[in-house]
């Protein structure tokens, strides 16, 4: 909370205090002090070459806690990374990838460690590249090593960390649909992902995140559905699968998601709508009903199916499925030519007669 001034300068005279224990617990207060705190900056800094590794240790946990980004601490933060302590390396990178895109000048320094001899210190380097974002496009070949030669949290969060540098890390393509090979779910959850995220083209993209809603773990299925729904209209190609998928308990959530954020189909998808159409689940039908309509009258080939639901629904679905009938039955001209509009047509007639 706030903090009025007479104590704000009790503090930061604690922090140069001849106790290393005092010093240290009020660098570590300077987060509480909220939206004043960016102005203690300069004494946490300096703090960081202190001659006691805990007081040091405060200072870069205290970095990493405060209410808004802390650029200026950029240099004095890289400059941490090569610490004594294992812990201020670890916790200044953690302060790093908090300031996010504006501590790229630390990204050969973070580079740097990610051979650090503590597990710690490189995974907290690999998420700050990450948190920094495209401008640590330069650490892409390092990162790419570790998703080669690593294994658990360093090689997922590597995975990640490339996802989120983005396009600029589409040298990993070729590794991260290997990666796909691995038996780990989480990992290959990861890989959909960031594979999402990378591949400039987008017709190539969209191809394989539809691969990968083949893949044997819902969880995978659900990654690629949701990045297909990000694309939106270009990853029509999709509906057919994730309209199959929704019968699925497990991979309902992801195949709505996907559908919601696509919101269109063609023609080639009408096979597998009208497939959907006659499911059990409620669910599958609606998201058919609804594609159809996005469909239109390319869709007409649903028209004897849906006449047929038509006769049999109750009156609140009925309106639904007539909608659906008015919005893919082709216009007048082209009748002669199909048929089942002209069946749509009678069905109406008899529906309103029993009404």
């Amino acid at each position: 909370g706030f903090v009025a001034k007479p104590q704000a300068e009790l503090l930061m005279a604690a922090c140069g205090d001849n106790s290393a224990q005092v010093r240290a617990a009020a660098v570590s207060s300077i987060p509480l002090i909220g939206l004043k705190s960016a102005e203690f900056v300069p004494t946490v800094v300096a703090a960081l070459s202190d001659d006691v590794s805990d007081v040091r240790l405060s200072a870069a946990e205290a970095l990493a806690s405060l209410d808004s980004p802390a650029p200026n601490a950029v240099p004095a933060l890289t400059a941490a990374l090569n610490d004594d302590d294992p812990r201020v390396r670890a916790s200044a990178a953690l302060a790093l990838g908090q300031i996010g895109s504006a501590a790229e000048d630390a990204v050969p320094g973070l580079v740097a460690v990610l051979s650090d001899e503590e597990a710690t210190v490189r995974l907290r380097a690999t998420q700050a590249l990450g948190e920094i974002g495209s401008a640590a496009s330069r650490a892409v070949p390092a990162l790419m090593n570790i998703v080669a030669e690593s294994d658990g949290d360093l090689q997922l969060q590597a995975v990640t960390t490339l996802g989120q540098i983005g396009r600029r890390a589409e040298e990993s393509v070729p590794l991260l649909m290997n990666t796909l090979k691995s038996p780990a779910t989480e990992l290959r959850a990861a890989v959909a992902e960031s594979l999402g995220r990378i591949v400039r083209d987008q017709e190539k993209r969209v191809a394989i995140l539809i691969r990968l809603l083949d893949d044997a773990d819902w969880v995978v299925r659900a990654r690629a559905a949701e990045r297909l729904g990000e694309i939106g209209e270009p990853a029509k190609a999709a509906v057919p699968r994730l309209i199959e998928l929704l019968s699925n308990e497990e991979d309902y959530r992801g195949a709505r998601e996907g559908l919601r954020g696509i919101d269109t189909a063609d023609a080639s998808a009408v096979p597998a709508l009208i497939t959907a159409l006659q499911s059990n689940d409620r669910s599958s039908r609606y998201y058919a009903l609804h594609f159809l309509r996005k469909v239109g009258p390319d869709a007409h080939e649903a028209l004897p199916v849906l006449n047929e639901m038509l006769a049999n629904a109750d009156r609140r679905y009925r309106s639904y499925i007539q909608s659906t009938i008015d919005a893919i039955t082709p216009v007048s001209g082209d009748d002669d030519a199909n048929p089942a509009s002209e069946e749509s047509t009678q069905s109406r007639s008899r529906q309103e007669r029993r009404n």
